[in-house]
């Protein structure tokens, strides 16, 4: 249960693209020439500067991916709204789950959210029941605030808290060194 999680600490390590230093985002849409609207960027631990993933202008229906080296637990999650213009921010989305990456049935749906409004760079917590490993974590936006476009300044995926059981209870920061473990395995 994510509100029993009181970890803040974020399960995706802070991106500075979309692969490195470890896993892989993805989007299905991104406003075109900007490095910083991709995905990775909502990822890469900086509110503000107009930064964050941003979709193709008139395009509020998206989805954006993290894929992580090895299964891992999630079960809490916190957006961060762009800094001047909250009607580019998410107000109905699913959360979504899969181990294979092809979302065409096999996905889990985690979390749904519908009417939700945001202030200014407001940052907001969203807490759900998962015990399952994942290694495909997909937030599909299907509408925004009243604008053309969608903009995530910031979005973080908080792991299972210490002590949950199911396999000894490893926290995300464990979850963390074992994928940097695993991606440097043959270096």
């Amino acid at each position: 249960d994510g509100s029993l999680n009181t970890s803040t600490t974020d399960a995706v390590p802070t991106m500075t693209s979309n692969t490195a230093p470890l896993g892989v985002c993805d989007q299905s849409s991104v406003n075109s020439g900007a490095e910083y609207y991709k995905a990775w960027n909502m990822f890469n631990d900086v509110i503000g500067g107009n930064q964050g993933w941003v979709s193709v202008d008139n395009v509020t229906n998206a989805w954006a991916q993290y894929k992580y080296v090895s299964p891992i637990i999630i079960n809490k999650y916190t957006m961060t709204a762009f800094l001047t213009n909250t009607t580019w921010a998410p107000n109905t989305w699913t959360l979504l789950g899969s181990n294979t990456g092809a979302f065409s049935g096999e996905e889990t749906i985690l979390d749904s959210r519908t009417g939700i409004t945001w202030t200014a760079s407001e940052k907001k917590t969203f807490t759900f029941t998962n015990s399952t490993t994942y290694l495909y974590y997909r937030i599909h936006v299907t509408s925004v605030n009243g604008g053309t476009l969608i903009f995530i300044d910031e979005m973080d995926a908080v792991g299972r808290h210490r002590g949950a059981g199911l396999g000894g209870g490893h926290d995300e920061r464990e979850q963390t060194l074992n994928q940097l473990l695993v991606e440097m395995d043959g270096f």
